[in-house]
């Protein structure tokens, strides 16, 4: 299991990146940790890129998606202008985004959810006016990081 958040692009993006069994409890944290600890960096960056194409949803119910979205109302305050875009290629997990993006209307961002990287990339360009480096190197450390080892486990 991990899930950890970044700036990336000097600034002007934030990544989530989740792979494995990631409790929804933990990325409810990971939003309210952004809200309460990074909203001033938060309110400068023009995109969040979600990359959930290692996620297993098998943990995560509705009611994570309905506090995540609550949490990002609040963070739309900070930045009400924000491109979001997730990339979610299984089915279970691109269900439970969706949710969140019916959820998350509210916020009033450009949301956008997308099964391949070139769909995803073609709505950056459309929204940003360019392509974004989704694997490219975080500007430092993740702000938020949660990770659980399975080495070991039978």
């Amino acid at each position: 299991m991990y899930l950890a958040i970044e700036f990336v692009d000097a600034g002007s993006g934030i990544r989530l990146v989740t792979r494995g069994a990631v409790p929804g409890a933990l990325i409810v944290n990971a939003h309210r940790t952004i809200a309460d600890e990074h909203l001033e960096a938060f309110a400068r960056v023009t995109y969040w890129f979600a990359n959930h194409t290692a996620l297993n949803a098998s943990p995560l119910e509705h009611s994570h998606a309905r506090s995540v979205a609550v949490t990002d109302v609040r963070l739309a305050q900070a930045n009400p202008g924000l491109v979001v875009g997730s990339l979610v290629p299984g089915d279970l997990e691109f269900g439970m985004v969706r949710t969140w993006q019916s959820l998350a209307d509210r916020t009033g961002w450009r949301v956008g959810t997308f099964r391949d990287e070139q769909n995803l990339q073609a709505f950056f360009e459309e929204s940003i006016g360019r392509s974004i480096d989704l694997h490219g190197p975080a500007d430092g450390p993740p702000v938020v990081v949660y990770a659980e080892s399975d080495a070991g486990a039978s």
